[in-house]
């Protein structure tokens, strides 16, 4: 859920004393995919229970269940 998030944020972590800021960030992984014409979802429950105020452009909303029952229109469906 975090992925689709519009102000989630990368921040750098410190590993034995080392600090990484060489991770990857996942919302430009999922803009690339938008830029490539894949749709991306999010489910509104879970939404709610992340406490996700905005997503980013682009990214729809649907509503608990409403994948599974898509999933036969589709010809790959991927979770992140």
């Amino acid at each position: 859920m975090s992925y689709a998030a519009a102000d989630a944020r990368v921040e750098p972590i410190t590993l034995g004393g080392r600090r990484l800021a060489t991770l990857t960030d996942p919302r430009a992984d999922l803009r690339r995919l938008q830029d490539e014409g894949v749709a991306v979802w999010a489910e509104r429950p879970d939404v709610a229970a992340f406490g996700v105020g905005a997503l980013l452009p682009g990214v729809g909303v649907a509503e608990a269940g409403e994948f599974a029952r898509r999933w036969g229109e589709y010809a790959r469906v991927c979770f992140l």
